[in-house]
């Protein structure tokens, strides 16, 4: 049996205007949510075990949602990087603050389009859990 483990790591890149500030607290993931693409992988992509990254840029609004995604990286992969798109578009934040004020900030995430196999002994090759997002300072 197959199965589909996406691990997506996360680059948080402020905006110029408050680069280095310390009153800017970055956007979060809100608790009890994942950023999970898995049933975004297209189904062509999937069964022929492509395996790429994407990089995508976009903008975290004041109200968390996620605006202009834009591939900056691509995979190389041109469903990949539609499915890419398609994700992050629905993905929502903790907005970022800045002196206690919710404001729009520039966020990279990389997204690592990977499948592992399964098996009845559990999972085989190498570990990656299953869309795994979170920024860590």
């Amino acid at each position: 049996m197959r199965t589909i483990v996406i691990s997506a790591a996360l680059t948080a890149l402020a905006t110029a205007s408050f680069a280095g500030d310390a009153s800017l607290v970055n956007p979060r993931i809100p608790p009890g949510e994942a950023h999970s693409c898995t049933s975004f992988y297209p189904t062509q992509e999937r069964e022929r075990m492509a395996q790429s990254i994407d990089v995508v840029h976009f903008t975290v609004t004041e109200t968390g949602a996620v605006k202009d995604p834009a591939i900056v990286q691509r995979s190389g992969d041109d469903p990949l990087d539609r499915a890419a798109i398609a994700c992050v578009t629905t993905w929502h934040y903790v907005p970022a603050t800045k002196d206690g004020t919710a404001v729009a900030v520039d966020w990279t995430v990389r997204l690592n389009w990977k499948q592992y196999r399964h098996d009845h002994r559990g999972m085989t090759g190498e570990f990656a859990p299953l869309a795994r997002t979170g920024y860590r300072p």
